[in-house]
């Protein structure tokens, strides 16, 4: 039997967090017409907030699917679970690897390392951006179809119909599934990487600054703050999220607790981040002050 308690919790949690990846993505739309063009950071929070908005729809589809099953309603097929999985792990990698490419341009952008080959990617990483992005998005779609249609007997029985989710994919013991696994542990570890990198030349700046400017603050030290601010907080909802996802899913004697109350987290964990993308991105940051600014209760403080 499905707790309704934990779905109506976690719907709450979508429709609080759901208008905060709206408005990346109209801000960016309306900057990118206003503009004519979009720089590479503001395309790939836009492209997290996609994914974060594609998440929601998913999570809500098959909210509605469990309430039509409590009450003898089947209008979805078989097949959809199946689709429905694919779609879910796809968008979970494809989030990984869209902020791990956000982590790395910023750690490109602002730490200068004098090697040839950081200089290369320095030049090239604008152009090559988006083809990666393509060949990494199509291999999380191969990798989650492949790892799910294994299973594909399993998702298909009738009799653990509204039971099936990350879970029965997770548990299985196909290669495929590992290589999924692999696949997005590379991306936390290139990840914390850059977001290291960045911190550890943000060290190095506010050495200097303390021995040889006596205090004072420069602007690439402001940029670096704001940048390791960003990444650390986006390291660590993706992290987290990724890890417990995988952690609880391998456990097959799972508590049905947890069951209820992960989904909410996960919602949670997703409006961290947005809010953080938000704050440390100026056109985001101004745009939102400027939104607030027109509201009676925030123009009156």
């Amino acid at each position: 039997m499905v707790n309704i308690l934990p779905i109506a919790i976690d719907v709450c949690l979508i429709v609080v967090t759901a208008p905060w990846d709206l408005f990346i993505i109209f801000t960016m739309i309306s900057d990118r017409v206003k503009n004519k063009r979009l720089g590479i950071s503001e395309q790939l929070i836009c492209g997290i907030s996609v994914l974060n908005c594609f998440f929601y729809f998913l999570k809500v589809s098959r909210y509605v699917k469990l309430l039509l099953i409590m009450h003898n309603i089947f209008i979805f097929s078989r097949r959809y679970k199946v689709s429905e999985l694919i779609f879910q792990l796809t968008t979970v990698s494809c989030k990984l690897w869209v902020s791990t490419w956000l982590c790395t341009y910023f750690c490109l952008k602002i730490v200068n390392v004098n090697h040839k080959l950081y200089i290369c990617l320095q030049r090239l990483f604008p152009k090559l951006c988006p083809w990666v992005l393509i060949i990494l998005i199509f291999s999380s779609f191969i990798l989650s179809l492949t790892a799910v249609c294994l299973n594909d007997e399993k998702l298909l029985d009738t009799g653990s119909y509204q039971n099936v989710s990350f879970n029965t994919v997770f548990q299985s013991d196909n290669f495929t599934m590992q290589l999924y696994i692999m696949f997005c542990s590379a991306a936390i570890l290139l990840f914390t990487c850059s977001a290291l990198t960045i911190i550890g030349s943000l060290c190095r700046h506010m050495y200097r600054m303390k021995h040889n400017l006596n205090g004072t603050r420069t602007s690439n030290v402001e940029t670096h703050v704001r940048a390791s601010k960003t990444l650390v907080i986006l390291l660590f909802t993706n992290f987290i999220w990724f890890s417990v996802a995988f952690v609880v899913a391998s456990v097959r004697d799972i508590q049905t607790i947890w069951q209820g109350v992960l989904p909410s987290f996960f919602t949670l964990s997703t409006l961290l981040s947005s809010l953080n993308l938000i704050t440390g991105n100026n056109a985001l940051n101004k745009k939102l002050s400027a939104i607030l600014k027109c509201l009676p209760c925030f123009s009156q403080a």
